[in-house]
């Protein structure tokens, strides 16, 4: 475990596990605190923006609507720090895999219109909105004008619509309305 402090975020401890007998590995970030649920927007309008750096917790869930592309969190969700052109490369892998999949002429043509679309996302040639949503606020977007990262707390409505991986949330009411089940 290895303890890093990111500017404009706060401290957080890098963890990394493999299996010495199978070779299984996985990494994770927690933070050394747990903030309000937060939605970050970021607006990439072309090259210059795709550096900025993307901190995305296990329970955090990324939006870019210009690509139709939401990465919730799952059992088996991982965290991982890059930069927007990284998340886009992400995106861009699995949409390739899945276009071997296709079984038709119809899907064969959707699927090489969306994977150009996201290499011109990835070049900076199309513009497009990155969004990060965190029930606990460990997600983040940090870009080197920092103003241009809209940072706006959840409401409680947009919290329970939000998939959170492996952990399960309670609001103050959930929990006075569990209680009051007994």
């Amino acid at each position: 475990m290895t303890s890093v402090n990111i500017p404009y975020f706060s401290e957080i401890f890098l963890i990394r596990v493999q299996c010495s007998s199978c070779g299984y590995r996985t990494s994770d970030f927690m933070n050394t605190r747990y903030g309000k649920p937060i939605r970050c927007t970021y607006e990439v309008k072309g090259e210059k923006e795709l550096t900025a750096r993307v901190i995305r917790a296990s329970t955090g869930t990324i939006r870019i609507p210009e690509l139709g592309t939401t990465i919730e969190p799952g059992p088996a969700s991982q965290a991982f720090i890059t930069n927007v052109e990284g998340v886009i490369a992400r995106i861009l892998d699995v949409a390739e895999i899945a276009s071997e999949w296709v079984e038709s002429e119809e899907e064969r043509r959707r699927c090489d219109i969306a994977i150009e679309r996201i290499k011109k996302a990835k070049s900076g040639e199309l513009p497009f909105t990155l969004i990060i949503e965190d029930p606990f606020g460990n997600s983040m977007i940090i870009a080197r004008d920092q103003s241009k990262v809209q940072i706006k707390e959840l409401t409680e409505e947009e919290l329970r619509d939000l998939r959170t991986g492996g952990l399960m949330l309670f609001t103050p009411y959930d929990f006075d309305e569990y209680l009051e089940g007994d």
